[in-house]
């Protein structure tokens, strides 16, 4: 190879999968101001050829073969089922870094999948990721990653990757929450409010609230329901109807489903 970057300092990356997830990682990795090349998989044609044109540093190759040998870390981003074939038909360097973004597959099947590779991290990137906001779990910590997302995300390294699928299935309430912010919105609508202005105040409000949440310590965020309520108001009366209805009971219920998904193998 006639590279001479700094595999350290300017790692090439390589994308094995650019679905929506790998597209926001990539694009939040080059907006927070990342320079590395970066190969792409070209098998979606439409998403890969709109990221080529976007970024001078990008290219597409259509061998992942190809990706891996111009690159010093590979992020695979592909489905449980397909990361097993990849994996199986491409040969890593010992000396490369392995990310998998992939649901499921634990630190050691990956390590049977891509033997004699070193450093093999998996991480949850979520679509926040793209405007460099959001969390990032990484397990095992990695302090090459966390400098990397530095930028664009809340780089969380997790020791136990048995809490690994706690953070997965978390994450599986995303579309609920947007749904439910539409849900919102889509009642205001109904009672007259422009449709723009309701979208509008419903998604402000909850991520103005969000970013109170995000900057309150851990053991005094239960305390926050009740210093929105007050005694007969409108925030009382809310919460305590979801709660007699079995709301977040419910949620969690379906958190417990997602987390025994994951633990079975999807």
């Amino acid at each position: 190879m006639t590279d001479t970057l700094d595999p350290l300092r300017d790692p090439r990356l390589g994308f094995i999968g650019v679905g929506a997830i790998a597209e926001a990682t990539l694009v939040g990795l080059i907006q927070s101001g990342c320079e590395s090349s970066i190969r792409i998989s070209r098998r979606n044609e439409q998403r890969s050829q709109a990221l080529t044109q976007r970024f001078a540093n990008v290219v597409a190759d259509p061998e992942n073969q190809s990706i891996v040998d111009h690159s010093d870390w590979i992020f695979l981003s592909v489905l449980p089922p397909q990361a097993r074939e990849v994996l199986s038909a491409i040969e890593l360097r010992p000396e490369q870094r392995l990310i998998s973004l992939v649901a499921g597959i634990t630190l050691a099947e990956l390590s049977t999948l891509a033997p004699g590779v070193q450093s093999i991290q998996r991480m949850i990137p979520l679509p926040p990721i793209e405007r460099g906001v959001g969390p990032l779990p990484v397990c095992p910590p990695c302090a090459d990653l966390e400098s990397l997302f530095a930028n664009c995300a809340n780089v969380m390294g997790i020791d136990d990757e048995s809490l690994f699928s706690v953070f997965s299935a978390a994450s599986g309430l995303m579309a609920a929450h947007h749904f439910f912010v539409w849900k919102v919105a889509e009642w205001m609508s109904q009672q007259g409010v422009k449709p723009e202005d309701a979208t509008a105040y419903s998604s402000h409000m909850f991520a103005a609230l969000a970013e109170i949440e995000c900057h309150t310590p851990a053991d005094q965020l239960p305390g926050l329901a009740d210093a929105c309520t007050t005694a007969g108001g409108l925030n009382e009366q809310a919460l305590q109807e979801l709660r007699e209805f079995g709301w977040f009971q419910a949620a969690q219920n379906r958190l417990d489903g997602l987390f025994d998904r994951l633990n079975n193998g999807l």
